[in-house]
């Protein structure tokens, strides 16, 4: 898969993304985000694909169904229209890059780090909501085996202050 115009593909960013556990999220996330923008069924059936494809099959249901519950509420709390690239894009978004780091954190134990994602994911008032339901999302993954590899708050941080007013290249949003 080629990467966006002017955004060179990196080796590093693959060989990430390339990992089950990373590719549960993103796969998953994009996949269940262009489902809600679309109301496509394949999409859903898609995320469900990828599930069972890395996952045992009970294992797989329980992380999709805690998945699409910290999507749906995500969607409720978040601060603007959620962003995501289409399914097979070797790179991240900034809300991409955000629930990566929110379910990395929460998995490794990393405050300063889930609390700058979750910060720049959703409102104050319904945050927590959000952060009940993406911490059930991450320790039902890492209780499958699947441990992101940590991301640092200051990695977070930099990519938190992004203008989240508009989806790159005019692609779908959710909120």
């Amino acid at each position: 898969m080629a990467a966006p115009p002017g955004r060179p593909m990196s080796r590093r960013v693959r060989s990430y993304l390339s990992r089950p556990p990373e590719r549960l999220v993103v796969g998953g996330y994009r996949h269940w985000l262009t489902g809600c923008a679309t109301g496509t069924l394949t999409h859903w059936l898609a995320a469900r694909d990828l599930y069972t494809s890395l996952l045992a099959a009970d294992g797989a249901d329980m992380a999709l169904a805690a998945l699409g519950n910290f999507v749906a509420t995500l969607g409720r709390c978040a601060t603007c229209p959620l962003r995501f690239l289409p399914s097979g894009t070797d790179c991240v978004c900034r809300d991409e890059g955000l629930v990566l780091g929110l379910v990395a954190g929460i998995q490794c134990g990393d405050e300063e780090a889930l609390h700058c994602a979750a910060a720049a994911l959703a409102c104050r008032r319904r945050r927590d909501e959000m952060l009940v339901e993406a911490g059930a999302y991450a320790l039902m993954l890492k209780s499958l085996g699947q441990l992101l590899m940590p991301i640092p708050a200051d990695a977070i941080a930099g990519i938190a202050p992004g203008s989240p007013a508009v989806a790159p290249g005019g692609r779908p949003t959710y909120h």
